[in-house]
């Protein structure tokens, strides 16, 4: 059975995607991704704030560009055949969620079943992530892709600094899709109810917040009577902040002091730092040379 027989295929659109939750954005919901929060992508959700245009953002465009040639090296590696490469103005929608939806990047066939080929494009920087297996917010992705094109199995390709091909077989997990389910449908709920989430701490959120509230308007508001505690809490944290950065900045300078004009020195019983000097290019700012302290690691 092919998936418009049993989902609903649209076309991408600003006003789409806020109708609807994306596969992608199922980590994000869940709690589970570095790049956004839950908070963040309820604002975007709702329209009151827009999500950052990225057209024009040259590793994002890299990434669209090489989708294909990843696939088709993938197939080539593998003997597997690309059945069909799923146009990115495309969507499609789970056939009993209509606010669940997904954009694969291609149908691939393997001994006569058919399943997901999602394709990653990473930097050098983040081989790290990929050493034990897909990152958890790639894995959420293609388990709700999965559930939305109702197929039992995946893969997730990755090519990793332009010159390392990875690829990582995916079954479908019932027992997590079951769990995931509601908590994505309290999210939407809460979407359509204009009920936002918690404000985390993520850097996110705080993306999202200064996008809601940019400027302030004179006026005063009474804050929530857990604002106490908030407060209470901020203010024993800073004083803590203060208290260690003052420790740091004692046990530095007597590091500084030991070390002297020298560039290296051992720690007794093991270990090192370095003490260099530095020079910082002039480029908005004056050019200047200072030292750095670098606590060495041991081999």
């Amino acid at each position: 059975m092919s998936v418009t027989e049993q989902t609903t295929v649209g076309g991408q659109s600003l006003e789409g995607r806020r109708q609807r939750l994306g596969a992608s954005e199922a980590a994000i919901a869940l709690g589970a991704s570095p790049y956004g929060s839950a908070f963040e992508l309820w604002c975007q959700k709702t329209g009151a704030i827009s999500p950052d245009d990225l057209s024009d953002v040259e590793h994002v465009q890299w990434g669209v560009n090489l989708e294909r040639p990843i696939l088709e090296e993938y197939g080539r590696r593998t003997g597997r055949t690309i059945a069909y490469y799923w146009p990115q103005d495309k969507w499609v929608t789970h056939s009993e969620i209509p606010w669940l939806s997904c954009t694969p990047d291609a149908f691939q066939d393997r001994e006569g079943s058919r399943g997901i080929a999602q394709v990653k494009n990473t930097g050098e920087y983040s081989r790290s992530l990929w050493h034990d297996g897909p990152p958890l917010h790639v894995q959420i992705q293609v388990q709700t892709e999965m559930e939305v094109c109702r197929f039992d199995w995946g893969t997730i390709v990755v090519l990793i600094g332009g010159n390392k091909l990875r690829y990582f077989d995916v079954e479908r997990n019932q027992s997590f899709i079951n769990a995931m389910l509601p908590v994505l449908k309290e999210f939407w709920d809460r979407v359509e109810n204009g009920d936002p989430p918690l404000a985390d701490g993520s850097f996110a959120t705080s993306r999202a917040l200064a996008k809601l509230y940019p400027g302030d308007n004179g006026s005063e508001v009474e804050l929530p009577a857990e604002a106490a505690e908030w407060d209470s809490e901020l203010l024993l944290l800073k004083q803590e902040i203060k208290s260690l950065e003052q420790l740091k900045g004692l046990l530095e300078n007597r590091l500084k002091a030991a070390i002297g004009d020298a560039t290296l020195a051992l720690i007794p019983g093991g270990g090192a730092y370095s003490f260099k000097q530095q020079t910082r290019k002039a480029y908005e700012v004056k050019e200047s040379t200072y030292r750095v302290l670098r606590r060495l690691i041991s081999k």
